[in-house]
């Protein structure tokens, strides 16, 4: 898995987190 989008990887993953918001 790439380190690059990991906050919207996260994003995607753990939409409930909402912390690591790409937008």
């Amino acid at each position: 898995m790439a380190k690059i989008n990991d906050g919207a990887n996260l994003e995607f993953l753990n939409p409930q987190r909402g912390e690591l918001s790409p937008l």
